[in-house]
């Protein structure tokens, strides 16, 4: 007999949180950071944060096993700074090309 379900997805967001802290280390191994201090302790939401989207973005993708785990340690590795980029590249281009109204006329952006 399996497990509930509602733990095996409590599980599943632990497994994905433990990956996400995995990359955001990854990230942080970098030789021109400091290696510790009290900043390193705002990298645990972001990484257990980061872990459930590439736990989402896995589960849209229909991955499983290691290419799961793959998507799940790089998007943490990345981090939401990037994806933030990533989306505002991707909302300029739709603007240009019309799809999408309003990016551009944004007073936050200037």
């Amino acid at each position: 007999m399996g497990m509930p379900h509602g733990q095996r997805e409590f599980l599943e967001l632990g497994i994905a949180g433990l990956l996400g802290l995995i990359g955001r280390l990854l990230f942080l191994a970098r030789a021109d950071r400091r290696r510790f201090g009290w900043g390193l302790l705002w990298e645990i939401p972001i990484a257990i944060g980061m872990g459930a989207i590439g736990k989402g973005l896995a589960v849209w993708f229909g991955l499983t096993a290691f290419p799961e785990t793959a998507v799940i340690i790089s998007v943490a590795y990345v981090g939401p700074r990037f994806i933030d980029a990533l989306l505002d590249v991707a909302l300029r281009r739709l603007s240009a090309c019309g799809v999408v109204k309003g990016t551009d006329d944004d007073p936050a952006r200037e």
